[in-house]
C-alpha cells in the first residue's frame, strides 16, 4: 500500500487520492488522472469499478460514471473494460441500487423525525408557558444531531445532519442571548454573528466550495431582477402581519444601518443556510425535488412564532419558489436580495406608508 500512496506513476495512487478528496470535483479529476497513467489489464478495470463504488458510497448522488467521459479516455478498449457487465455484475449493481434505496430511504425517514421534533420545540418556545420546555427540546435535537453527524460514515449523510442542526442552533441563540439592551433591529445583528461563525466552521468541516454552495453569480442581471421581488413579497407580508417598525423614525443613517443589517443577518444569512447549505446536502442525500420541499417545510416552521397560519402559508410558498430558482441558477444571490428586500421594506419601510 506504502507505494501506491508515494508512486503518481501508479493509477492506485490516484484513485486513493480521489476517495480522500473533499469534493465530487476533485474525485473526479484525480480519476481522469488515474485513466491517463493505468495500464490496460483486468486488475486496472476491477480497481475502477471499486472506485466507482465507493465514490457513490462516499456521495451517492454524484454524476461519476463512465459515459460521462466518453470520448475522453484516449484508449478506446477502456471504453469496454467499464462498459463491460457480466450476469453477476448485473445482480452485484442491483443489490447495490436497492442498498443505496434503502439508504435513502432511512434518511426520508430520519429528516421527517426531525421536521417533527423541530415543530414541536418550535410551537412551545414560542408559547407563553412551554418557552424553557422549547428551549430544552432545542437543545436535545442539537445534541442527538451532533452525535448522528460524528457517528456517520458516509459524507452525504453527515452533511445532511450537520446543515440540519444549524435550525435549532438559530432558535438557541436567538432565545437564549439577553437582548434586552439592545435596540430592536440589533437584535438580529448580535444573533447573527455566532450564527455566522457557525456557519464557516461547518463550511470548513464539510469542505463545501463557494459554488456548492451558490455563492457565484452566474447570471447577475436576473440575480438582481429577482431580487427587487422583495418588494412585493414585503407586502403581500405586510397585509398578513402588519407589524411595528424595527426603527422609530425614519432617517437616512438609522435606515441605512437598519436596511443593510437585514440584507446581511437575515437575507444573506439564511439564504446561506436553508438554499446555501441545507438545500445542496438534502438534495444529495434525498434528491433534488425532496432537497428543495423539506428544505422549505423547515425554513416554514421557523416562523411559527408568528402565529398565522396564513404567514406559514405564504413562508411556505416563497420558500418552494426560492429553492427552484436556487435549483435552475446555482446562486442565492438573487434569493438573498429577496429576501433582504422582503425584510426592509416589511419592517422600515411599509409601517411607516401604510399604517
Amino acid at each position: 500500500m506504502k507505494k501506491y500512496t508515494q508512486d503518481p506513476t501508479n493509477f492506485r495512487f490516484w484513485l486513493l487520492k480521489g476517495w480522500l478528496a473533499k469534493g465530487s470535483k476533485d474525485a473526479e479529476r484525480f480519476f481522469e488522472q488515474a485513466i491517463k497513467v493505468g495500464p490496460e489489464d483486468k486488475t486496472f478495470s476491477r480497481d475502477l469499478k471499486w472506485y466507482f463504488n465507493l465514490l457513490r458510497e462516499k456521495d451517492y448522488s454524484s454524476g461519476l460514471s463512465s459515459s460521462k467521459y466518453e470520448g475522453q479516455f484516449s484508449n478506446t478498449s477502456i471504453h469496454a473494460q467499464l462498459s463491460t457487465t457480466t450476469g453477476k455484475d448485473f445482480e452485484n449493481r442491483n443489490e447495490y441500487d436497492r442498498s443505496l434505496k434503502r439508504q435513502r430511504d432511512r434518511y426520508l425517514l430520519n429528516v421527517i423525525i426531525y421536521i417533527l421534533i423541530i415543530t414541536a420545540a418550535e410551537f412551545l418556545a414560542t408559547s407563553l408557558y412551554g418557552f424553557g420546555y422549547g428551549l430544552i427540546f432545542h437543545g436535545l435535537i442539537l445534541t442527538a444531531l451532533l452525535l448522528q453527524s460524528a457517528l456517520s460514515a458516509r459524507q452525504a449523510e453527515q452533511r445532511l445532519y450537520l446543515t440540519l442542526l444549524l435550525a435549532p442552533l438559530i432558535r438557541l441563540v436567538s432565545l437564549s442571548l439577553p437582548l434586552q439592551n439592545f435596540p430592536l433591529v440589533f437584535w438580529y445583528l448580535v444573533i447573527g454573528v455566532p450564527i455566522f461563525i457557525s456557519i464557516f466552521i461547518i463550511i470548513r468541516y464539510t469542505g463545501l466550495s463557494p459554488k456548492e454552495i451558490g455563492l457565484t453569480a452566474p447570471n447577475l442581471l436576473f440575480e438582481c431582477l429577482f431580487g427587487l421581488a422583495g418588494v412585493g413579497f414585503g407586502y403581500l407580508e405586510y397585509l398578513i402581519l402588519q407589524p411595528k417598525s424595527l426603527i422609530h423614525e425614519i432617517t437616512t443613517l438609522e435606515f441605512i444601518i437598519a436596511a443593510f443589517i437585514l440584507l446581511i443577518f437575515t437575507g444573506l444569512l439564511e439564504e446561506i443556510i436553508f438554499r446555501g447549505l441545507m438545500q445542496n446536502a438534502f438534495s444529495k442525500a434525498l434528491g433534488k425535488g425532496a432537497g428543495i420541499i423539506f428544505v422549505s417545510i423547515i425554513f416554514a416552521v421557523m416562523h411559527i412564532g408568528y402565529q398565522s397560519t396564513l404567514d406559514f402559508l405564504f413562508v411556505l410558498g416563497v420558500a418552494l419558489l426560492f429553492g427552484l430558482v436556487r435549483l435552475y441558477t446555482g446562486s442565492i444571490l438573487g434569493v438573498s436580495l429577496a429576501h433582504g428586500i422582503t425584510n426592509i421594506f416589511l419592517y422600515l419601510v411599509f409601517p411607516f406608508i401604510l399604517k
